[in-house]
């Protein structure tokens, strides 16, 4: 019983002391949140495909402010002609920096990059950012594809005959962020990017994006040890059991007569006062205190210094 008490002790000491995890992670926190101003989402048309229906991207880009408004989300969809041509991964970081530089770092916001450059196949990548990036985590894959059945395929040389696709495939897209958004729940979900190094979560119902890890990752690996620890207790204790027969303590006194058992008065009666002392020296090579963590120097990540930012592309 008393082992099951200080396991308790254990377990809620170990519980309050996850908020102090949660207070460190919160107090470094990147996030910048999302500015209110829908001016700066819209649909850009490097490609040409509304040249000639100008009023068409205008109401366009009139229905993804409003869903800005509604998402409370920066929303930039580039329709990228032959000047963006490039790689794959040369697409993931001009996305990033291009959201970087139009909203600024680690707000909430989202762009899409449909490839209209002419590479075959051409490679579309949805980017998020802040908020975004947990309602759209292991989402955007699905959110592009679903547009696959509006775009045209990297195939055709003229995109402008496909205008009003392309329009339906944009609306596909926005109908996607607001579906997967209405559908969020936060939970005990984290996203961690390795190429920032950072951490995105929720805590007390706001977003953190910080180095520090979340409280949810010190919770688990605890229950881990503990669980673990546990089980190991367990198995080895009916181990022993099984091999060893317990039996009662067996008291001493009924091996003695308390009749015969009698004891005279007994005196310490030393010969001699003296006593003599030997000088040991110290070995010159030890030295004293015991042995502590060591931590190893090391330098940073990568080159990378934009925001934090998650998404997903593939080719079309």
């Amino acid at each position: 019983m008393r082992r099951f008490f200080a396991a308790a002790a254990t377990v809620l000491t170990l519980i309050l002391i996850l908020p102090v995890f949660a207070v460190t992670a919160f107090a470094d926190n990147d996030y910048a949140g999302w500015s209110g101003d829908i001016s700066l989402s819209m649909v850009e048309d490097n490609a040409g495909v509304f040249d000639k229906h100008p009023d068409v991207l205008d109401a366009l880009n009139q229905e993804l402010r409003d869903t800005a408004a509604r998402l409370q989300l920066n929303i930039y969809v580039l329709l990228a002609g032959p000047e963006h041509y490039m790689s794959d991964s040369e697409t993931v970081t001009f996305c990033n920096r291009t959201y970087d530089e139009h909203f600024g770092a680690d707000t909430d916001g989202v762009i899409f990059f449909i490839d209209m450059t002419g590479k075959k196949p051409a490679y579309d990548h949805i980017l998020t950012e802040g908020n975004a990036i947990m309602f759209y985590d292991g989402k955007t894959d699905a959110i592009r594809e679903a547009t696959y059945e509006y775009l045209p395929s990297s195939e055709e040389g003229n995109y402008a005959e496909h205008y009003s696709d392309i329009k339906r495939g944009v609306e596909c897209f926005l109908r996607g962020l607001e579906t997967y958004q209405s559908e969020f729940r936060s939970g005990l979900k984290y996203y961690y990017n390795s190429h920032t190094d950072r951490y995105v979560y929720y805590f007390n119902g706001k977003l953190v994006i910080s180095k520090h890890k979340p409280p949810v990752v010190y919770l688990r690996s605890f229950l881990i040890a503990f669980f673990g620890g546990s089980l190991t207790n367990i198995i080895a204790f009916f181990i022993g059991k099984k091999n060893y027969k317990f039996k009662s303590k067996t008291n001493p006194n009924i091996y003695l007569s308390k009749e015969e058992s009698r004891f005279s008065t007994k005196d310490d009666v030393f010969l001699r006062s003296h006593t003599s002392k030997t000088h040991i020296p110290q070995s010159s090579g030890s030295s004293g205190g015991s042995g502590g963590s060591h931590r190893s120097g090391g330098g940073g990540g990568g080159g990378y210094h934009g925001g934090t930012f998650g998404g997903s592309g593939g080719h079309r």
